[in-house]
């Protein structure tokens, strides 16, 4: 039998969430939403998670800390940025705190960029486990 990866989406936006729930819902691996970075460590604590996907700019745990306090607890699982934001000192500070393994950037394309980018990340995380 085959093992479910699952990945895990950050956004406190409902409405990225909610889209992201129906572009992925016909996807391999199993789909987790988290609305904030508590809901998504209260989350990790309970099941094993391969990529995590989070945006940027969000109240209380912006998704730097966030990605970084993953990284911390759980070095194994591929961390992806989706941002609105672009600017160029935000991302190299990301970058250069943790192993971000792409950046998406809001709006993205489903088929051609983000299903592409989620589906090599469960892969490198297959290959790395």
């Amino acid at each position: 039998m085959e093992k479910t990866y699952s990945v895990l989406f950050v956004d406190d936006e409902i409405n990225v969430l909610n889209s992201l729930k129906r572009g992925l819902f016909d996807e391999t691996y199993n789909c987790i939403f988290a609305s904030s970075g508590k809901e998504a460590l209260l989350l990790l604590e309970k099941q094993e998670i391969a990529v995590i996907v989070s945006d940027m700019r969000m109240p209380e745990m912006n998704g730097l800390q966030l990605l970084k306090t993953v990284k911390e607890k759980y070095p194994d699982i591929v961390c992806i940025v989706l941002s609105g934001y672009t600017q160029l000192q935000q991302i190299l500070a990301t970058i250069n705190q943790v192993d971000i393994f792409k950046f998406i950037t809001k709006p993205w394309k489903l088929e051609d960029e983000f299903k592409v980018i989620i589906n090599q990340a469960v892969a490198y995380y297959q290959m790395a486990e």
